[in-house]
């Protein structure tokens, strides 16, 4: 389930996901994780995995490009880690001037490793102008590659460099 977030139609996804699982199907959500408690137990009740996007790890971030904040989502992601058995992968699309600073990805990185330890997957990913960003440049692989260091150094096992081509990540 992607594109467009699956909680906003949980309740099919739901029962999609237990049709697949009556065939042998595994399921995955891909999820900004932007959901509350009874609302993340059902959902999550019938995935099997999910990528959440963690999109930066400021509320400044968070209010002025999704309208919410970071707490939801941290929450989601530390549900998904400690109280099922979801697979869990994060993704970060790094926009430049706007949450790749080597001081935020610091903390990201830094939290992720304290609170769900070194083995969750983390994807940095490149940003491409479109629709209301026109204005922002794109992600360089430079960048990218400065994101992957920092988590690296910062303990984590498994980071990768997505939209680019980019074998050491």
């Amino acid at each position: 389930f992607t594109y467009n977030d699956p909680v906003i139609f949980a309740e099919y996804a739901i029962d999609v996901a237990r049709e697949c699982h009556d065939r042998d199907v595994r399921t995955v959500a891909v999820t900004a994780g932007y959901v509350n408690d009874a609302a993340r137990r059902d959902f999550f009740s019938v995935i099997d995995a999910a990528n959440v996007d963690l999109k930066g790890f400021s509320d400044d971030f968070y209010w002025h490009l999704t309208g919410g904040t970071l707490q939801p989502v941290l929450d989601t992601i530390t549900y998904l880690r400690h109280e099922t058995d979801v697979w869990l992968e994060l993704t970060t699309l790094l926009i430049p001037g706007h949450n790749d600073s080597d001081e935020e990805l610091r903390t990201m990185c830094r939290w992720v490793y304290s609170e769900l330890g070194p083995d969750v997957p983390h994807h940095f990913t490149a940003f491409h102008p479109d629709h209301r960003m026109r204005d922002v440049p794109p992600t360089t692989l430079e960048s990218l590659v400065r994101a992957r260091t920092i988590a690296l150094a910062a303990g984590l096992h498994h980071v990768y460099t997505g939209n680019v081509d980019h074998p050491e990540g």
